[in-house]
């Protein structure tokens, strides 16, 4: 995939993760890692994890939206299919953060 491809889905992913979580899109990182070798199951079909991150924006109703959209644009964008996707919401309430 070309860098602008790639660059044109980060944009795609941090509006989506803007809307789904009413943060400002300025807020919002979207980044890309790409491996040499991934398998689900025996597969080595195109596949996605993705991992949404935040402190505060994650209610169950985003999370809801998010396993929506996300995967939604995955599949628009990429061609990955919903069953290749694994999303994970990390929601953190450090003790000490301010």
């Amino acid at each position: 995939m070309s860098e602008e491809k790639k660059k044109s889905f980060l944009v795609a992913g941090a509006k989506c993760l803007a809307e789904g979580t009413g943060r400002p899109f300025e807020k919002c990182m979207s980044f890309w890692i790409e491996t040499s070798a991934a398998m689900m199951g025996e597969s080595d079909a195109p596949m996605a994890y993705v991992s949404c991150r935040s402190i505060g924006a994650l209610s169950p109703a985003c999370n809801t939206l998010l396993c929506s959209t996300v995967p939604a644009l995955l599949l628009h964008e990429l061609s990955i299919p919903l069953d290749r996707i694994y999303l994970v919401s990390i929601h953190p309430f450090p003790p000490s953060f301010n």
